[in-house]
């Protein structure tokens, strides 16, 4: 209901949108790799359908991946693109039996991806807008919620506050797990500029489901009203704990950090050679020879190395679940963990003049046991993007301590 744009508004009715757009994105980014008869011929289309898909040309790209799940049915990949593709494609629109058909068929096409061993969490997200019936999804499964929640759509659209507040209170009352109906009334309270109401039903909505980032990006912008700026600063936190891999959950921690003048960013750990925070794993050729240099360079020869044990062997035994290989949070930090151990020897047994900022962040990481953390919030890809559910679900409070003690910081960024 605020507006969702550059200037910082937002707009309440896209929320239930949201997720859908959200695994646009993510599936754009997803790749797994088909194991066909005629690879080239299919790997070519595949390829091309994939190209049209990320430049966003899903009515173009929806008969290429119809075709490849018709040549490759256990293509993951391929399997939730098309289910994006038909759920976008326009010429459903207006037609409603033919609408049902295609959420049931997106709908069969996610539950055979993740059987297949795709993303099992987004895959849940996806099917949350895809009830098993067809229909469109609502705001609740009780109709009287339902119910009440539209009427306060339409209430807030004409700017009828105090109608809009009572029904969506109302949708509360009949199903107190509403995210939605705590959250718009939320909105409401802030809308009238009541910040400590609508501080309570955006914290209600973060109890209601913790995994969403919304909630806490409102309650923190309602704080920032009274004045509780450090306590700002913890919803803005646990709003990008919930879903980091969106643009929009960073927008509340940058604006505090420009509000109290912090500075913000992650330490820069990466080979030589390499742009700072790129992130991308440096080939061997890519480190300089480091014979003549005692800054623990050489500790880097343990980040390929790693990395090529988990590709070759490690995991087929540690993933047996999953067909084909991924780069996966657990490879990543084992390798990154194997330069630390490495740089941390050469200091013990001086053989480092000077050692090298990248290593010495890498080093005190590893001994604080965030490596796990700064992968996750600065160099996961689509691949080890996958692995974050579980760990934030285990570790919430490790990710909290790396984004205050090492996101966060009043000097230069490390």
């Amino acid at each position: 209901m605020r507006s969702e744009s550059v200037e910082g508004g937002r707009s309440l009715f896209s929320h239930r949108f949201l997720t859908l757009a959200v695994l646009t994105v993510f599936v754009l980014c997803t790749a797994t790799h088909a194991s066909a008869q005629n690879v080239e011929s299919y790997a070519s289309k595949r390829a091309r359908a994939f190209d049209l898909f990320n430049q966003g040309k899903r009515a173009e790209a929806l008969p290429l991946f119809d075709a490849l799940t018709a040549q490759e049915p256990e293509d993951s990949g391929v399997l939730l693109r098309f289910s994006v593709c038909l759920l976008g494609d326009k010429s459903t629109k207006g037609n409603v039996p033919a609408s049902r058909e295609v959420r049931l068929r997106a709908r069969a096409l996610v539950l055979r991806a993740e059987s297949l061993g795709g993303s099992k969490s987004w895959a849940r997200k996806l099917l949350v807008s895809l009830p098993e019936d067809g229909h469109e999804a609502t705001w609740s499964n009780l109709v009287a919620a339902d119910e009440a929640m539209k009427k306060g759509e339409a209430y807030f659209e004409k700017k009828k506050w105090a109608e809009a507040l009572g029904t969506f209170r109302a949708a509360h009352l009949i199903d107190p797990q509403s995210y939605y109906a705590a959250q718009f009334a939320g909105d409401v309270y802030f809308h009238w500029g009541e910040w400590e109401e609508a501080v309570y039903w955006f914290s209600l909505a973060t109890q209601i489901d913790p995994d969403v980032e919304i909630a806490y990006r409102y309650g923190g912008d309602a704080l920032i009203k009274l004045d509780r700026v450090n306590q700002a600063k913890e919803k803005y936190i646990d709003g990008v704990i919930a879903d980091p891999y969106t643009s929009h959950s960073w927008e509340g921690i940058e604006n505090w950090a420009k509000l109290t003048h912090a500075m913000l960013g992650h330490p820069r750990i990466a080979p030589p050679n390499m742009l700072p925070g790129s992130g991308t794993s440096a080939s061997p050729s890519a480190i300089p020879d480091p014979s003549n240099m005692r800054n623990g360079a050489s500790s880097w020869s343990a980040y390929e190395a790693t990395r090529a044990k988990w590709k070759m062997e490690r995991f087929a035994k540690e993933f047996p679940g999953e067909k084909v290989y991924r780069r996966t949070l657990v490879e990543e930090t084992d390798a990154l963990n194997q330069v630390a151990t490495a740089a941390a020897h050469q200091v013990s047994e001086g053989l480092v003049d000077s050692l090298s900022p990248p290593l010495s962040y890498l080093i005190k990481l590893n001994e604080e046991g965030l490596v796990e953390s700064y992968v996750l919030l600065r160099r996961a890809d689509d691949e080890i993007s996958e692995d974050y559910e579980k760990y934030r679900d285990a570790d919430r409070e490790k990710l909290r301590r790396y984004l205050n003690e090492w996101y966060i910081h009043q000097e230069k960024s490390p």
